[in-house]
């Protein structure tokens, strides 16, 4: 049966207005690759353009980081004018990130669900999910879903407990792409002048949205005990915290000249000189249940330490990266002082990350994965 449905390609648009804005336009445009590569016909709308893709890539929300009434308004109307679109194309799936489960996205998953689509949701980290507060929006966005994507079991077995046993068998374990086709090879001293660094230094790099259960706050405590000549580039938006907090750290140890704020949105040319630049990326989180942060490191050979909850031990081992205990600075101090003399630990563990994200992370077995999917549920209905 599945292999008749082959015979006719499914058609499948990606509507994401966050894109580029949450670092998605690279999972977006890989995604729909790997399923055209399926024999599907996709079509993905975002907030960016892509030179390579444009025949299936298509601009058309905007790129706006602040909140307001008339931005969300502007949305709604674009999103309504996509539907209008993917329906007049015959468009039987589209496919949805949720981030937050609120009224809004409810709002915009039952607008996609009056258009008659096939709904599939793409949960990257349940931990916006989790709250109870949100419970009711969750099971209702899951209810009108066909299909809900998690990248791992730590985050299926979390989101279980939020839905009911009919939407549990929604659930698929697809893991979260690599990103080797992201990297671009830069400029070092082109790099140093445009951050201001210092060639002779070592550099720590803490990368992406900060909010309480990262831990930045850890890895700072961690930096007065780690020789002078390591500094620390801090790199992304804060949410739901004041970075005030970690400046009064990083002023109470005398951190300041060591330490590096680039607290505001980091722009795709920006992303990729810190990844090539720095020389270990930390990641001290609290909870975690995805780290698309872990896998961009590892996918540009950059070895990572990270905290050893259990979404970080599916992923990392003493081969291709450091784990530390949970929450203890001491610990994380010790694990850097430890690498950053060992060139040849850090070149080992940079090859094992490659390989490793390169065999387990490919797009096309997750396209695969994807219209197996769609294909075996689809015959079950």
């Amino acid at each position: 049966m599945v292999e008749s449905l082959k015979m006719k390609p499914l058609n499948i648009a990606i509507i994401d207005p966050v894109g580029r804005k949450a670092g998605l336009d690279h999972y977006d445009v890989s995604l729909a690759a790997a399923l055209k590569n399926q024999s599907c016909r996709v079509n993905v709308y975002s907030n960016f353009e892509d030179s390579k893709n444009e025949s299936f890539v298509k601009k058309h929300f905007h790129l706006s980081i602040k909140k307001s009434l008339l931005n969300s308004f502007n949305l709604i109307i674009k999103y309504l004018s996509v539907l209008i679109k993917s329906r007049y194309d015959k468009t039987e799936i589209v496919i949805i990130h949720l981030f937050h489960s609120s009224f809004f996205d409810y709002f915009l998953i039952y607008l996609t669900y009056l258009f008659g689509f096939r709904i599939c949701l793409i949960i990257h980290d349940v931990e916006n999910l989790l709250d109870e507060s949100r419970k009711s929006w969750i099971q209702k966005c899951s209810y009108l879903s066909t299909y809900i994507v998690v990248h791992n079991i730590v985050s299926y077995d979390e989101l279980s407990k939020k839905i009911t046993s009919y939407e549990k068998e929604k659930v698929f374990i697809i893991p979260h792409g690599n990103f080797i086709g992201l990297k671009e090879i830069t400029n070092k001293v082109e790099t140093l002048k445009y951050f201001s660094l210092d060639s002779s230094k070592t550099y720590l790099l803490f990368f992406g949205m900060i909010k309480k259960s990262k831990r930045l706050d850890v890895l700072i405590k961690a930096l007065k005990d780690i020789p002078a000549n390591v500094h620390l580039i801090i790199a992304g938006r804060t949410r739901n915290v004041s970075f005030n907090h970690y400046e009064k750290m990083i002023s109470k140890w005398d951190l300041s000249d060591r330490v590096h704020p680039l607290i505001r949105y980091i722009s795709n040319d920006e992303r990729n000189k810190l990844f090539n630049f720095s020389d270990l990326a930390i990641l001290p989180y609290q909870k975690i249940y995805q780290s698309g942060v872990m896998l961009m490191a590892m996918s540009y050979g950059l070895p990572v330490i990270a905290s050893d909850l259990p979404a970080n031990k599916l992923i990392i081992d003493e081969k291709n990266g450091i784990l530390f205990k949970e929450g203890n600075s001491s610990d994380l101090a010790s694990k850097i002082n430890e690498i950053i003399n060992d060139d040849r630990k850090r070149k080992t563990i940079s090859e094992n990350a490659k390989e490793y994200v390169k065999l387990n992370n490919d797009w096309e077995k997750i396209g695969s994965q994807y219209l197996k999917m769609f294909l075996t549920t689809q015959t079950t209905k």
